[in-house]
């Protein structure tokens, strides 16, 4: 549709019934300088798309969105399940918790936090307000001794950052105090009810060893700048170290270059090389960026990016084929980063990069938690962000090794290949 090929299985286009509106195609068109035809933007937004995946179905519409907060339009009124809720009553269900990280050993009297994923298995929403807040806790045990009951230390809550409604999950990142007593702990952590029930059946465990002399987090071996720019001089700067990378690993513009989420405006533009594919989800920032890169084209520009409506889970390229995949300002929207990355890794060549780019650095919690990123939690969109030992159990998990990096004020920046020559 409109050059774009429809690669993610069981998707579904239909009619939308309703002819979209002016005002929004007149956005667009104005994003673009106008270098797009209104009626194929019409066209493009008068149809529906249905996915199997509900975070995908959620990314499919943010282009869209992002047009709406751009031009600064009033935004409709928020369903009524995105508004948080006061817990009134205690809440069954079928809840679970996961986390993809290890912890082993750790410090005594330390803090730090922990991202973990709650799944809400009941039939309401859950929030951390109200006569029984939902709240995530944990407590420390061990084994106390001469047949004595286990010693438990039991750890203060955190907060959900917003309500999580029926089947949905959020990423959380959990604040842990660890015991000022040296041993071998066990780590229990629980979502809970307070003043009502500790769901036990979803808890996480760890054992862990708490010693005076253990460091946690790991020290980072991370080229640190500690430069702050705006949202777009940091993509500009991503870009230049994308180029600098790739251009360090290959010789020649002959190369297949890969960019998983780049919607209508792929960053692989700026990227002088022969092959160039941009894969996302959302088909209508993949359709109305088909146009402007064709455009672009036109007036005598680089090479075309091609625009295929693609799961970053499911590539449909062949294995080995891409030199470098790129990912900026995507790559936390994953719900299991460590498994994105073990399947870009079979599509690598065999001195391929894999480069995330512009990737939040430390935790959000709910106390300081900005409007612009509820609000995307609000909609559904899987947002999270990692510390930098995460990132690096993450990248170990993949089985892959750093080959550049730059960690700028809160931006991670990072070229990755195989750890096996």
């Amino acid at each position: 549709m409109h050059g774009i090929p429809l690669l993610v299985p069981g998707t579904k286009a239909t009619a939308s019934g309703q002819p979209p509106s002016s005002e929004l195609a007149e956005m667009i068109a104005r994003e673009y300088n106008n270098a797009i035809d209104l009626e194929a933007i019409r066209s493009i937004l008068s149809t529906r798309f249905i996915f199997r995946e509900r975070w995908i179905q959620i990314e499919s519409d943010q282009f869209i969105d992002r047009v709406f907060n751009s031009s600064q339009a009033e935004p409709s009124v928020a369903p009524a399940d995105a508004i948080d809720i006061a817990m009134l009553d205690v809440v069954r269900g079928d809840h679970s918790l996961s986390c993809i990280f290890d912890l082993e050993r750790v410090p005594t009297s330390a803090e730090f936090s922990m991202n973990v994923t709650l799944r809400n298995g009941g039939d309401m929403a859950v929030d951390s307000t109200g006569a029984y807040p939902f709240l995530i806790g944990y407590r420390w045990s061990r084994d106390a001794g001469d047949g004595q009951d286990p010693e438990t230390l039991e750890g203060h809550r955190t907060p959900l950052l917003c309500s999580i409604m029926p089947g949905h999950s959020m990423t959380i990142p959990v604040a842990i105090t660890t015991p000022s007593r040296e041993g071998s702990y066990r780590l229990d952590i629980t979502p809970l009810q307070e003043n009502a029930v500790w769901f036990t059946d979803a808890s996480i465990t760890f054992n862990v060893q708490v010693s005076d002399s253990a460091v946690f987090p790991p020290p980072s071996s991370w080229r640190q700048t500690h430069v702050n720019r705006s949202y777009n001089e940091d993509h500009i700067e991503a870009l230049r170290l994308a180029d600098l990378w790739i251009s360090n690993r290959f010789t020649g513009r002959e190369l297949n270059i890969v960019e998983v989420g780049g919607n209508a405006s792929p960053m692989i533009a700026g990227l002088d090389y022969a092959n160039r594919i941009n894969f996302d989800v959302d088909p209508y920032g993949l359709m109305v960026g088909k146009h402007a890169n064709a455009n672009h084209v036109a007036v005598g520009g680089s090479y075309p990016v091609d625009f295929v409506l693609a799961d970053g889970l499911n590539l449909p390229i062949k294995d080995g084929w891409a030199d470098a995949i790129c990912v900026f300002s995507a790559f936390h929207h994953f719900p299991d980063p460590a498994e994105l990355l073990r399947h870009l890794e079979t599509k690598l060549s065999e001195n391929g990069l894999i480069l995330l780019m512009c990737e939040p650095v430390g935790h959000v919690h709910r106390s300081g938690i900005d409007d612009g990123y509820l609000a995307e939690l609000r909609k559904g969109v899987n947002e999270q962000s990692f510390a930098l030992w995460e990132y690096d159990q993450i990248f170990a998990k993949s089985h892959l090794t750093v080959y550049r990096s730059q960690l700028d004020a809160g931006s991670l920046k990072v070229a990755l290949c195989r750890s096996e020559p």
